[in-house]
């Protein structure tokens, strides 16, 4: 769900910076089955309630996005398709509010300590469009400033914690919603 939040987001930013494109809207979205390949990891000790981790990797993803594209000037509605991303670089997950009970941590935050290598191809109606420079450039472009803008140290997604479930009910975050909102600014 945070993903799919992240790149509905993408697309409407990448709608607003485009001019010839009126909206963007995310039509469908499957990470696939490949998992990425972790090369090397570093381990941080930030103190008592928190440790941070640092993990190179590589994925060679399956993942598919649809998208609709409307364009500005006729209103015509252009079907995108995103397919086959490739990520190399590091990723960073800090752990904090490290604690003795369950589930042992307040929050994880996640973030990437520079920026990684994106690529991906793209689709449209169907037809292959990946030596188009306008399309294919735009869209790495936006992808590029998003992961600047929401994911590059030190912005970072806040997951909080759940609380371990006593029942079939719907768990509470561990952390106080004020609490939550700090971590997105400060460790």
């Amino acid at each position: 769900p945070r993903l799919t939040a992240a790149l509905e987001q993408a697309l409407a930013d990448f709608a607003q910076s485009n001019n010839p494109v009126r909206s963007a809207r995310l039509k469908q979205f499957k990470v696939g089955r490949e998992l990425p390949r972790l090369t090397a990891a570093r381990m941080y000790d930030l103190g008592e309630d928190a440790l941070a981790v640092d993990v190179e990797m590589d994925w060679a993803s399956s993942l598919t996005a649809r998208v609709e594209i409307v364009s500005a000037g006729v209103g015509a509605r252009v079907p995108v398709t995103l397919h086959n991303l490739r990520f190399a670089g590091p990723v960073r997950l800090v752990v904090t509010g490290l604690q003795s009970t369950a589930p042992g941590f307040g929050a994880l935050l996640l973030s990437f300590p520079t920026a990684p290598s994106i690529g991906l191809e793209v689709r449209v109606a169907g037809g292959e469009v990946t030596r188009l420079p306008w399309l294919r450039t735009e869209v790495q472009k936006t992808i590029k400033r998003t992961v600047a803008e929401r994911l590059l140290w030190p912005q970072r997604i806040v997951i909080p914690a759940e609380a371990p479930p006593a029942r079939e009910t719907p768990r509470p975050p561990f952390l106080d919603p004020s609490k939550l909102a700090a971590l997105a600014h400060d460790d």
